[in-house]
């Protein structure tokens, strides 16, 4: 199939082009549709359900992140703390620069 598109002006390329995604964008979604009836179908003549087949689409229960404790503490400000994950801070480094170690550092 071919379509002479040479003789539309720009408004109505433009206008071409917003109907041609809502077309797809409304022939996936009946695709979509009918895909998931056909698998439910398919699935209950099996004797199952879709839940069954493909688990709880209710999401588990979140991680709950702890916090590690501080194993380094900058001599110049207490209230500065590093557990010795990630990265390292600005006080770490600098300090690093004037040659101390961490070992120095620990609490």
């Amino acid at each position: 199939m071919s379509i002479d598109i040479s003789g539309l002006n720009l408004a109505e390329l433009t206008e071409l082009q917003n109907n041609i995604r809502i077309a797809l964008s409304q022939r996936k979604s009946a695709a979509k549709n009918r895909l998931i009836d056909d698998i439910k179908a398919i699935a209950k003549n099996s004797g199952f359900s879709l839940e069954e087949l493909l688990g709880s689409a209710q999401p588990g229960p979140k991680r709950v992140r702890t916090t590690t404790a501080a194993k380094f503490r900058s001599p110049h400000d207490h209230s500065q703390t590093w557990s010795g994950r990630g990265r390292r801070p600005h006080w770490i480094i600098a300090l690093l620069a004037t040659g101390q170690n961490l070992d120095s550092l620990a609490i």
